[in-house]
């Protein structure tokens, strides 16, 4: 989240904008001793989601909160991490490519 706080800064800088907080978030899922991130493409959704089916996994939120001068100076920041536990339904290998196709599976992890 840190970095994605780092490219809005310059993303309003770029731009000759200002903002007075900037609030960004990232996701990802802690199953055993890994780290999944969002699926880049639909076998990669297809394999996550097949991992995943009938466990239980943890979704990590980290949120970084940055309040801006008038130069989008960073002048304090605040940041914490939510964790849900989450119990994944056992599903078929229907019901994943099924799932995989609405294209739900995309741009989010957890």
């Amino acid at each position: 989240a840190r970095n994605k706080l780092t490219d809005k800064i310059a993303d309003f800088k770029g731009k000759g904008e200002n903002a007075d907080i900037i609030i960004v978030g990232d996701t990802v899922i802690s199953f055993g001793d890994e780290i999944i991130e969002k699926a880049q493409d639909e076998q990669h959704a297809i394999e996550i989601v097949t991992k995943l089916t009938g466990q239980t996994h943890t979704v990590m939120t980290a949120v970084f909160i940055a309040f801006m001068d008038g130069e989008m100076n960073v002048k304090h920041e605040s940041s914490f991490v939510d964790k849900t536990i989450v119990e994944f339904y056992t599903l078929t290998e229907q019901m994943i490519h099924d799932y995989v196709k609405t294209g739900e599976a995309y741009g989010k992890a957890g």
